[in-house]
């Protein structure tokens, strides 16, 4: 299930203000794939808030929700990579 169409992301959206950081401890604890991930995203800066994941590859960031290219390039590229590995299977 998508994140935004979880319950338990209705608490956030009820309880979310400008300038707030939703913090997660992984971000595919959150979403599940690149799309879900830039829904949130798309959320997060149509409200004001920034995302910040603790541990993984995107933990550096102050702000996954940023609205910059660079931001969304590594985005896109280590989400793929993880998406993909995830996904692939030895024979």
């Amino acid at each position: 299930m998508p994140a935004l169409e979880r319950p338990s992301f209705a608490k956030v959206v009820a309880a979310a203000h400008p300038g707030d950081v939703l913090t997660v401890s992984e971000l595919f604890r959150l979403c599940r794939d690149l799309i879900d991930i830039h829904a949130v995203r798309d959320w997060c800066q149509a409200r004001g808030v920034a995302l910040r994941v603790l541990s993984g590859p995107l933990s550096n960031f102050h702000d996954l929700a940023a609205n910059d290219a660079t931001t969304a390039l590594l985005i896109n590229v280590i989400t793929a990579v993880g998406s993909s590995s995830a996904t692939c299977r030895t024979s």
